[in-house]
């Protein structure tokens, strides 16, 4: 069978055990984040708390009854993603007997998907996303974002009936959080960011070219950027849960030349980029 990620430790045994329905037992607050019918009668399903083992850490016996030892809810949740995964390989509706025992080797596991390039996706579509990722055992959710794709609070008239409003990432966040998954924000604050310095109402934030035309790097030493992240910012890092956020700060390809060409070479490029990194993270940090 497989099981992705591959389970530490995981034995397979003689015989099987029937997974057509079962009967769950177990404490209350494990049984509320499984919305299964329990049969009276069927295979027993058990969830035994174990304070022995790690957040995430879990153990599964499937011997004619199914047994999760666990410690937290996400420990148990995590029990279940594996569970499922075999389940759904079999075609009878019985599966080996075996024992696992697992744990994360890597405790932030993200995802960051670009949705400022191309369709964006619905609501619906990212929970189907967020379905996959619970079951790949994913913990982190990030929506890249360096275009209008969202309905900034404080940039209103720059967005679309598509963008995603404050009420949409409230309804992803939920999601994300009833699969034990953390919603950061992401949104680019230096390169990428064309698609709004290319209209004329930003474009003197923008490193401008050899041509006059603006670029796709703002300019650090303009302060009105700060000003305009200040506004991006606000009515939307402050929406999320997440007490982290991605600044970006990617590729600004332009730095070093146009406006920014003398300074750059006073003080290097990268004594630059140090000082406008710190002023967007004390942005960030205040919003």
């Amino acid at each position: 069978m497989t099981v992705i990620p591959r389970p530490k430790k995981m034995i397979e045994k003689t015989g099987y055990t029937d997974c057509t329905e079962f009967e769950f037992f177990g404490d209350r607050e494990v049984l509320n984040i499984f919305p299964y019918k329990s049969t009276p009668n069927a295979t027993a399903f058990n969830f035994i708390k174990d304070t022995n083992l790690a957040c995430e850490e879990y153990k599964i016996d499937a011997d004619g009854a199914v047994t999760v030892h666990y410690f937290t809810l996400e420990g148990a949740y995590r029990a279940l993603a594996t569970f499922e995964q075999i389940r759904a390989q079999s075609t009878d509706g019985k599966i080996a007997n075996m024992a696992i025992h697992d744990r994360p080797t890597i405790k932030r596991r993200a995802f960051m998907l670009d949705i400022s390039r191309g369709r964006l996706p619905k609501t619906s579509t990212l929970k189907k996303l967020i379905d996959l990722m619970a079951m790949l055992k994913y913990n982190e959710l990030q929506l890249y974002v360096d275009a209008p794709v969202y309905a900034y609070p404080n940039l209103c008239g720059y967005t679309n009936k598509a963008s995603l409003t404050p009420d949409d990432i409230k309804e992803i966040q939920d999601y994300c959080t009833k699969h034990f998954i953390r919603l950061v924000p992401n949104q680019n604050s230096f390169g990428h960011m064309g698609a709004w310095l290319k209209k004329d109402e930003f474009s003197h934030l923008a490193i401008h070219g050899g041509n006059g035309k603006a670029t796709n790097t703002l300019n650090p030493l303009n302060e009105g950027c700060c000003e305009f992240l200040r506004k991006m910012y606000g009515g939307y890092a402050d929406i999320f849960d997440a007490d982290i956020m991605h600044i970006g700060m990617d590729e600004p390809f332009d730095l070093g030349t146009g406006e920014t060409e003398e300074v750059c070479k006073e003080k290097g490029i990268g004594t630059v980029y140090t000082d406008y990194l710190n002023k967007v993270c004390r942005i960030a940090k205040d919003e």
